[in-house]
């Protein structure tokens, strides 16, 4: 085998090399379910946390390669399933046997990341533009935010649709996060992270109000909006 990136991708796909498929099947399983199949998802292999259903494991693994490590297949067959498609809701008995729900004896219940509670707020209100490439947009900004060690001027925030484009296209410094995504647990940009906190606090509540562009959003939703694209300042 040549000692090259080439010949490393071809090992990681090896069938041979099932390792791989495991890590993307549990990554998936842990969006969809709230938590993997392997609870370390970050760190999967001998040494760590034993999968809570290992045949379960090995069998969506075998079947993602088996079908072209079709990603869009993987997921409908795991939203499709009658373990997602469960009841939420739990009972005392359950919760007591069951805490984290490994044993999946109810449906998920997970929060959605910070990004995607701003894009579902624009898209239920009908605010959200659906464009797709393009530059980076300057999204609201509390004052002074970006004035601490900012040698580029003062922060201009963008006007008009530019602000409703979807969350994966604002411009955020990685030293300065945005308060309203840091509440919902979005990571610093100074390092890097392989799983993010998933936590519920009163703050929350209070923060997402304080958002301009989710208040511009219930207005449209109330009906009381005050011209089609506000500057949501």
């Amino acid at each position: 085998m040549k000692m090259n990136r080439l010949a490393l991708a071809h090992w990681l796909v090896d069938r041979r090399h099932p390792l791989t498929a495991r890590v993307v099947v549990n990554r998936l399983w842990e969006q969809v379910f709230g938590l993997g199949i392997v609870e370390s998802s970050e760190n999967l292999g001998v040494q760590t946390d034993w999968p809570s259903h290992p045949e379960l494991l090995d069998w969506l693994a075998v079947g993602f390669v088996e079908h072209g490590w079709n990603i869009k297949r993987l997921l409908k067959k795991m939203v499709m399933s009658a373990t997602y498609r469960q009841t939420a809701s739990v009972d005392s008995d359950r919760l007591i046997r069951d805490p984290k729900n490994q044993l999946l004896s109810r449906g998920p219940r997970v929060r959605l990341p910070a990004e995607m509670i701003r894009d579902q707020a624009l898209a239920v209100s009908g605010l959200l533009v659906e464009k797709i490439g393009g530059p980076s947009m300057w999204v609201y900004q509390p004052a002074g935010l970006w004035k601490e060690g900012e040698k580029r001027g003062t922060f201009v925030q963008d006007h008009g649709e530019k602000l409703y484009r979807r969350s994966l296209y604002s411009r955020i410094r990685r030293t300065v996060a945005h308060p309203s995504m840091l509440l919902f647990d979005t990571p610093s940009r100074e390092v890097c992270v392989v799983k993010r906190s998933q936590t519920n606090t009163p703050l929350q509540a209070f923060g997402i109000n304080e958002r301009s562009d989710i208040c511009r959003s219930g207005k449209e939703v109330c009906g009381t909006n005050d011209g089609q694209w506000g500057d949501a300042g």
